[in-house]
Formats: structure tokens, sequence, C-alpha cells
């Protein structure tokens, strides 16, 4: 616990394989420690281990559990996966780390709890490979993730769907299947049209707009309105789109 709490000029750290424990507070407020952590061996992870720190992403196999506010307001986290270890993501455990851009959770986890990503307003997708929906005790947990998409086992989306405070989610929550099809391109026809697209839907800032983004869309506003466009034959793939307002 508290191993390097608050070393403000901490950079880089070798973490070696015998590591099975990261206690509380261990790099709490590392602030200059930008870098990617992988910790396939650590199972267990203390309360604000990594609380606003600068690490860019997360990876572990065997974590099992993941204590309240471990990766809380870390501003550079952008990819966290939690391999088949993991059975508990504890409160607000990775809130507000709103560059967090992608999640993937192992099929053994059991349990989310409040806010653990709460105010994640950068995600772009939500892969949870856990057949029977995990533990949702209170309907924050996702709460202001930018809408993103949810994805679970083709044969247990409609089980997430009507799920104990999975119900709050579950316009977002599509299969597996749907996650392959939605990593692929949009080819816009139209030059114009891709570069509104890309202006406001491009989630991931890629420079290319994916199915997955375009299916977060629910209205286009008023963003063509005026525009000197000739075709918009990909509007398809908004499968979402629920409205063509008045001058859209």
């Amino acid at each position: 616990n508290d191993a390097f709490h608050g070393c403000v000029n901490l950079t880089s750290l070798a973490m070696p394989d015998s590591i099975a424990r990261i206690g509380t507070y261990a790099f709490y407020q590392c602030t200059s420690m930008e870098m990617d952590i992988v910790a396939d061996n650590v199972t267990e992870i203390g309360q604000r281990a990594f609380y606003q720190s600068a690490i860019t992403s997360f990876s572990s196999e065997n974590v099992g559990t993941i204590g309240n506010y471990a990766f809380s307001r870390c501003p550079n986290l952008q990819a966290v996966r939690l391999g088949e270890g993991c059975t508990y993501v504890g409160a607000d455990c990775f809130a507000v780390s709103k560059n967090l851009k992608k999640v993937a959770i192992g099929s053994n986890v059991a349990t989310i709890m409040n806010y653990a990503f709460g105010d994640c307003s950068g995600l772009t997708e939500i892969v949870i490979y856990a057949v029977t929906p995990p533990s949702l005790p209170y309907t924050n947990a996702l709460t202001n993730t930018n809408n993103c998409p949810i994805y679970v086992p083709d044969d247990s989306v409609e089980a997430y769907k009507n799920a104990l405070n999975w119900v709050s989610y579950a316009p977002r929550i599509y299969s597996l299947t749907d996650y392959t099809i939605g990593a692929i391109v949009i080819d816009f026809a139209d030059d114009e049209v891709k570069t509104i697209c890309l202006a406001n839907y491009d989630l991931n800032g890629d420079g290319e707009l994916q199915n997955r983004e375009a299916w977060t869309v629910t209205s286009f506003g008023k963003v063509f309105s005026g525009k000197p466009i000739t075709s918009f034959r990909e509007s398809a793939r908004f499968i979402n789109v629920t409205e063509y307002g008045l001058n859209s």
C-alpha cells in the first residue's frame, strides 16, 4: 500500500512478473507516469491504486478484484482490458477517465458496481464476454458514457436487455457479431457527406467512420442543412436514426 503514492516525477516502472497484488494508493497521483501497464500476473488491485495517474492503458488477464476508484480520474487512460480472471469491478473504478475509449471485460465478470464507468464520456465501445449478465446493483454504472455501444455474446443479448438495471441501457446493447460488423468502415460516395459525418460522428477521431459510430446517431439534426451534398446513400448505415427533422 502507498508504495509510490504521490511520486509526481515517476515516469516509468518495470513491473516484475512476481507481483500479484497492487495495494491501495500504490500509484496514487503519479501524474508523470505516462505508460501502458500490462499486469497479467496481478490478481488484486486495491482502492485508488492508480487514481489520477497518467497511465495510458491497462491490461491484465488474471486480475480478479479491482477496488473502488482504482483508475478513477486518469486523464490519459485510453484502453482497458480485463481478462478471464476478472470477477468484480469496484465502485467508481474508472469514473471520470474522460479519454477512455475502449473497454473489454472477460467472461467471468460477476459484478460491476455503481458508477464504475460513470462520466467516461469519451467511450466508443464496451465489450463484455460474460454469457450471464453481471450484477449491476445501480443504474449509474455506465452513466454518461457517450451513448457508446455495449457488445455482449450473441445468445445473451435479450438477457442483458432485460436484466436488472441493464434494461436502462437496452438500446445500446448489441451482439458480438455486430461488434465485428461494426468495425466495417463506411465508404462514402460524396466527399462532402464524409466531411460532415466525420466532423460530427467520428467518435474515435481516426478519420474514418465505422458502422458502430453510425449506430450511435439517433437524429441528423441540421448538420446537412444548406450543404452542397449530391448523394447520401450511406444513410442506411445509420440504423438508429428515428427522424429527419424540419430543414434537416
